[in-house]
């Protein structure tokens, strides 16, 4: 069954929510196509750094609390197989060595039911794009990890994946 909108007037329209792009905090500054599994960029994001973020973000250590964004430009579902499952990783290590690594936040888009990550619950996603997904995150784990960098990874399955998207964290608003 695929997902569908809910009937009750409880949607709330996305320009409801301040999602302001920032190069600083961007891990591309324009879309970009992507076809294989790997680190979506160059870019790793020291967030516990001293470095001009916005609104102290990188000010030191300590837990931060935001929004990560994903603006799909394009995603590609032709032969009903594509799958993307995009992962925002938290890390003490700036070269994202294994086992030093931890999943802060995550999304998954497949055709059918059988690529996402829960293929027995959860629906086909919908194929229309452009869209933007805002998803809440924190590089605190388990009450005592904190993770200074921060890396997008992109997991892709099927036959002929591409998605073309942007994306960023921002610390504007977090009423999602």
């Amino acid at each position: 069954m695929p997902l569908s909108a809910n009937p009750i007037p409880s949607m709330v329209p996305p320009s409801q929510f301040a999602l302001p792009f920032d190069a600083q905090t961007a891990f591309m500054t324009t879309p970009t196509a992507f076809t294989a599994t790997g680190f979506v960029g160059s870019v790793t994001l020291d967030v516990g750094g001293v470095v001009n973020l916005p609104s102290g973000i990188g000010s030191g250590a300590g837990r931060k609390t935001g929004v990560w964004v994903l603006q799909i430009a394009a995603v590609d579902f032709a032969n009903a197989d594509e799958s993307y499952k995009l992962a925002l990783l938290g890390s003490n290590d700036p070269l994202f060595q294994n086992g030093n690594v931890d999943l802060l936040a995550f999304r998954d888009y497949a055709a059918a039911s059988a690529g996402r990550q829960i293929p027995t619950l959860l629906g086909a996603s919908l194929s229309v794009a452009p869209f933007i997904e805002a998803t809440p995150f924190s590089n605190l784990r388990q009450a005592r990890l904190l993770y200074r960098y921060l890396r997008l990874h992109l997991t892709v399955g099927g036959t002929t994946p591409s998605i073309t998207l942007l994306s960023w964290l921002t610390w504007a608003d977090q009423r999602i």
